[in-house]
């Protein structure tokens, strides 16, 4: 197996009957789903798809959606999932910087997309995404698989982070199997799961902790539509779910859902929760112990750069080291580096780097982004962090100017970027503030232009407009300049003891 249809194509061919995914109106067995993603590959074909192409999508979870990804790996095409939370400035960046030959669209999204093509020379054509039953995919004959290369890149995740612009994460079809490979050893996982995912799928967790993995082991999932908490609660209460995936902001609310409830008790709930996406925090854990009492809940630490799972918290550590994201898989390898890229001593703080065959080939079209972010063959994470003794990591900080708000990466200078070009601001820097729901919100610290009236709800039109809801920041302070250290940078430090004390 070479690819995630390839991965299809094997368990078709001996648990044809065997279902795959289902959502809240169609599902696929295995034999089916391996018919109708050659199918929808040859609907790629008719819109003028060839092998290397880019293919992007804007939709909600759907079998559909699956079908279509598959669909671009059948192909030897590139999927690029995109985040439907995001304006429609941003998601036409993301097109341009692709260069997607196809949108494929969810018709929830036709306005958004119609946005972020229109006046733009060179976007690519729109096609709408329907189920397979609505599509007229039973007319059109199956697409041979084109023959692809382990090394070859089948995915394009845009990630955001200290840059302006989010930056494309280019998966090869290598990244994807020996992920699955690691993930399904580490986890236990076979045919017999049944995984829930809740999370949206262009999210690099929700995509491959769950689905691809359950393709790799001939497993089955259920897609929710978009998350919600009640259901989530209802699916792991009885619908046989073995494994899911929550980011801690998700597994708050499904809490919160199990109390609402009448304190709700899963004894015989999921036999695996895997957390990730941020740190979880410990009062978090002991609540999920609580009314998950015999789930495993996996500390888990990863990157969309290193097709994520990178350690795992194993169960019988969990009351000992509660606080660590666990142990290196097997083919990844964790080090702690000095500011010099030396490794520093068990217990001493550094920059976390992770090395191996689950690494990212790089940054799409950006040689320069790739080559700073790679240390001897390691990628560097941004994070403080520490090995023990042991081996156990823990993740203390980050150097990267990121916030992490729901499990999803905000990088500050995409949110200063907007900002500044509002026509009555001078500067602005953005940093977070820790929140019990989202883990962190950005904040936004602003000068105004000298004799422009700045208004607030102006200024939170104007990046609703221009980031989406997601990146906008929760609250804005007005200062007369910003602090900056000796050689003239904004001392972000300065700043969050300006909200510290605020908030005290």
């Amino acid at each position: 197996m070479r690819t995630w249809s390839e991965m299809v194509a094997y368990h078709a061919a001996r648990r044809p009957d065997a279902l795959f995914v289902r959502d809240d109106t169609e599902e696929a067995t295995y034999a089916e789903m391996s018919r109708r993603l050659a199918r929808r590959a040859t609907w790629l074909v008719h819109r003028g798809v060839e092998p290397g192409s880019r293919v992007a999508l804007l939709a909600r979870n759907s079998v559909a959606l699956v079908e279509t990804l598959l669909a671009c790996h059948h192909l030897g095409a590139v999927g690029v999932p995109l985040n439907h939370r995001l304006s429609a400035d941003e998601i036409a960046y993301l097109i341009g910087h692709s260069e997607s030959h196809l949108l494929v669209v969810d018709p929830e999204f036709e306005g958004l997309a119609g946005r972020a093509v229109a006046g733009h020379p060179g976007s690519p054509a729109v096609a709408e995404l329907r189920p397979a039953a609505e599509s007229g995919l039973g007319d059109l004959a199956p697409a041979a698989p084109v023959e692809v290369g382990l090394d070859d890149v089948c995915r394009i995740m845009y990630t955001s982070g200290t840059t302006s612009r989010p930056k494309g994460v280019a998966l090869t079809n290598r990244n994807i199997l020996v992920k699955c490979a690691a993930q399904a050893r580490e986890f236990g996982l076979s045919f017999r799961d049944h995984g829930l995912v809740a999370g949206p799928l262009f999210h690099i967790a929700a995509l491959d902790v769950t689905l691809t993995n359950a393709a790799y082991v001939g497993g089955s999932v259920r897609l929710l539509r978009r998350f919600d908490a009640d259901r989530v609660l209802d699916h792991l209460r009885n619908d046989g779910v073995t494994h899911v995936w929550l980011a801690p902001v998700m597994i708050r609310r499904v809490l919160e859902a199990a109390r609402q409830a009448g304190g709700v008790v899963l004894g015989e709930g999921p036999r695996l929760m895997i957390g990730g996406g941020e740190p979880t925090p410990r009062e978090l854990m002991e609540r999920i112990a609580t009314v998950f009492p015999n789930t495993w809940y996996a500390n888990v630490y990863g990157l969309t750069e290193t097709s994520t799972g990178d350690t795992v918290l194993p169960q019988s550590q969990a009351g000992m080291r509660p606080t660590s994201v666990g142990l290196a898989v097997a083919e990844s390898t964790v080090r702690v580096l000095d500011p010099e890229g030396r490794p520093v001593a068990p217990g001493e703080r550094g920059q976390v780097a992770i090395g191996g065959p689950k690494l990212s080939q790089g940054y799409w079209r950006d040689p320069e982004a790739t080559a700073a972010s790679r240390h001897e063959g390691f990628f560097l994470t941004g994070d403080e962090g520490y090995l023990d003794d042991e081996g156990y990591l823990f993740i203390t900080g980050r150097f990267k100017d990121v916030i992490i708000s729901g499990g999803e990466n905000i990088g500050a200078a995409e949110v200063e970027r907007v900002l500044v070009t509002h026509q009555a601001v001078a500067e602005a820097a953005i940093v977070g503030r820790p929140d019990p729901q989202w883990g962190e919100v950005p904040v936004a610290f602003v000068v105004a232009r000298q004799g422009a009236s700045l208004e607030v709800a102006d200024l939170d039109e104007h990046c609703r407009e221009k980031l989406g809801l997601l990146k906008t920041p929760k609250e804005y302070r007005l200062l007369s300049e910003l602090p900056r250290t000796a050689i003239g940078k904004v001392h972000k430090a300065q700043l969050r003891e300006l909200l510290g004390r605020a908030e005290s």
